[in-house]
């Protein structure tokens, strides 16, 4: 099972869960980590309706955490 972060974004709302995602473009995740040609998750987040400006939604992407061995 994976272990869905859930950072709460500033300006508006998650509206739906996460999806796997191919990044064929760079991307950043939430966290500001770079992401490219590799498998991801990524959500819709809508604005708030009392903001002017900007995008409507925007996506907020995130990668799983990697396990190191020891």
């Amino acid at each position: 099972m994976r272990a869905e972060p859930n950072p709460t974004p500033f300006f508006g709302d998650a509206i739906g869960p996460w999806h796997d995602h191919f990044a064929w473009l760079p991307i950043r995740t939430y966290d500001q980590r770079l992401v490219w040609l590799k498998w991801c998750r990524r959500r819709c987040v809508q604005k708030h309706q009392y903001l002017d400006g900007g995008g409507d939604f925007w996506f907020q992407y995130h990668i799983e955490p990697v396990e190191v061995a020891a």
